[in-house]
């Protein structure tokens, strides 16, 4: 039997795989201007130029709601939602089926909406499945954990228990603390910095401020490996410069992830999502945890590929699978912090 397409529906970075290849991803992002729909990465690199345009929530508010104004032949974020999961479908070669990991925050009423988005599609949806519990899956030995991954506008704590199964126990969604508040918070702080070193502030203007959140990613991924960052910004025929260090960005972003670390519980062994692990300190302030690679529910997904796939049209929520024969995650690893990636 052929592997389906994996779409991985997390709106901070929507990603789909075609077997052992990461084939397509981007946010759940997109921007809407007359009859022109740009989407993801596209919609990612305008946002700022036009916020009034910019719509991020159609994933995390999924719904048949109106809008108040109607974008042509969008009429709510369903819409937005189905044109989106055209474009990846396309994007990623326009595979005949597709198995759907979603994070656990999403109602009933929502998961029923997105089968029946999904069924409107040209593929065939042939699974739906927890993405924190795909993840355990693949890695984790008995024991009791919590799955930390973050979305754009929440992050979601997933809670399993681990033995001959793993078994989803509960979701504690914590509003306010996603990619996006993080992203804010840390352009606040650059915007300072430069305005200290500079007398220059690059929110000031919607070009510079783009800039900005552009090479925000990059940036963050240098102070996971070094202490500190040159921000490098055109502003007309400018170029302006300031230097960020990750003990002055972990500070800042202390505040940001008080409200997670609160929700944690101290029995749990702590996993980061590669998106969690992505932000400086996140891995430190959370004991114990352990930073999972970015393919982890593509393989959780395709180990368990028998117990996931559904028959007919409505497809079953899988939040239980069988716990991995070779796990490399042990609960005696909370003992000491590490950063392995299994």
């Amino acid at each position: 039997m052929s592997k389906p397409c994996i779409i991985e529906l997390n709106d901070a970075d929507i990603r789909v795989h075609q077997g052992e290849r990461l084939v397509v991803h981007g946010p759940g992002m997109a921007v809407i201007r007359g009859d022109s729909l740009h989407l993801g990465e596209q919609a990612a690199a305008m946002t700022h130029l036009h916020p009034r345009h910019t719509y991020n929530r159609y994933w995390s508010a999924l719904s048949q709601d109106p809008w108040p104004a109607a974008a042509g032949a969008l009429r709510h974020n369903a819409d937005l939602a189905w044109q989106h999961l055209l474009s990846l479908h396309e994007r990623a070669g326009k595979p005949a089926e597709v198995l759907f990991a979603v994070p656990g925050r999403f109602s009933t009423a929502q998961l029923a909406l997105r089968r029946g988005i999904s069924q409107s599609c040209p593929f065939t949806a042939v699974g739906l499945v927890d993405s924190a519990v795909a993840g355990a899956a693949a890695v984790a030995g008995p024991g009791r954990y919590q799955h930390l991954e973050l979305q754009l506008h929440q992050a979601v704590l997933t809670r399993s228990d681990v033995h001959d199964q793993v078994e989803r126990h509960s979701v504690d969604v914590v509003e306010g603390s996603g990619v996006l508040a993080m992203h804010d918070a840390a352009a606040e702080l650059i915007s300072d910095t430069f305005i200290q070193q500079s007398r220059f502030d690059p929110l000031h203007r919607a070009e510079t401020e783009q800039a900005v959140y552009d090479q925000l990613p990059r940036s963050l991924a240098t102070l996971q490996a070094q202490p500190e960052v040159i921000l490098d910004v055109v502003a007309g025929s400018s170029r302006q410069q300031a230097r960020l260090t990750r003990d002055h960005l972990t500070e800042r972003l202390r505040r940001e992830y008080a409200a997670i670390l609160q929700r944690l519980e101290p029995d749990r062994m702590v996993l980061l999502s590669d998106r969690a692990a992505a932000l400086p300190g996140l891995s430190q302030a959370c004991a114990g945890s352990v930073s999972l690679a970015g393919d982890v529910v593509r393989r959780g997904c395709l180990l368990h590929l028998d117990r996931i796939r559904s028959a007919g049209p409505n497809l079953n929520f899988v939040t239980r699978l069988p716990a991995p024969r070779d796990a490399v995650l042990r609960m005696q690893e909370t003992e000491t912090p590490t950063a392995r990636h299994p």
